[in-house]
Order: C-alpha cells, then structure tokens, then sequence
C-alpha cells in the first residue's frame, strides 16, 4: 500500500479516490489511470477494466500508451507537477475524450494537514490549481466538478 494511504491521510486519498470513481462513473468505464502510482484506484474499482501507467514502469501495467483503448483517463494530483508544455504533450499524445483530475486546493486546509501530517506534500508544484485548469480549459470544458472536504476538487472535463 502506497505511504499516502495510511494512517489519517489515508482516510482523505480514500476519500478522494471514492470521489473520483463517483464523478467520473469509473465502475462503468474502460479506465486508463495516468499516473497511477501504487494502483489504488484499482483496488477500489469493482471491474477489471484498468489501465495503470505511472512514470515508474514496475507501478505500470503497459510501458506503452500508443493503441491503449479505454473511455476516460484519470489524472488524479499529477499535472502540477508536470511542466506545461509537458502536460500539453501528454494530452495531444493520449488524446483522451474525457478526462478526470483531481486537483489538491493547495489552500489554508491543505497547509495545515500538511505540516502536520507530511511536510513535503506540495514541494514538487510547478503550478497553482487555478493555473492547472486554466491549462486544462485550454482542450477541455467542464462537464462536473465536486469538491472533497474543501482540501481538492474532482472535475470531469471533455474535449472542446
């Protein structure tokens, strides 16, 4: 089990995760998960139509996203820390229909769970939430958005 999903911040990555696959309708959906990590969006899904692929290849399910078939791609508190032109690659490469993030608030909440819980949680962001959607926005129109306990946002965004 990957480290943020123990303990009290567990409950919140769970939530998170729970919320994803409520948006996002993921038990009825081929679902590629970019960015999977430890794969615990799997682990949650009641069907077997998963797809993982993170930048470490043993976390991955395939090495290679060319001809991958799926219905939406997840990208859950991945993009900020990718640079821009690298999260525009990405999408013009994958091309997804619809597309599902979660997008941590990095606000007041989150600084205090942080500091309190694992002090280095945003030292990798190259881009506040606003600016991540605002990249986003530029391909996609949000078609959802739900907030979970005002610490991230899940939006379900489809091709302009």
């Amino acid at each position: 089990m990957g480290h943020y999903y123990t303990g009290i911040k567990g409950f919140y990555f769970r939530k998170l995760l729970r919320t994803l696959i409520e948006v996002g309708d993921l038990d009825h959906r081929r679902v590629l998960d970019f960015g999977c990590g430890t794969q615990e969006l799997k682990k949650l899904l009641t069907h077997s139509n998963y797809i993982g692929y993170d930048i470490n290849p043993q976390l991955s399910d395939v090495q290679i996203l060319d001809g991958v078939a799926f219905d939406i791609m997840v990208a859950n508190e991945v993009f900020y820390e990718m640079p821009e032109r690298d999260i525009e690659a990405v999408l013009e490469q994958i091309r997804p229909h619809l597309l599902l993030v979660g997008i941590s608030r990095q606000g007041i909440l989150n600084k205090i769970g942080a500091a309190l819980l694992y002090p280095t949680a945003h030292d990798k962001t190259l881009h506040a939430p606003a600016q991540e959607l605002e990249i986003l926005q530029r391909r996609y129109r949000i078609v959802a958005q739900k907030d979970v306990w005002w610490l991230a946002d899940v939006y379900l965004l489809t091709r302009n």
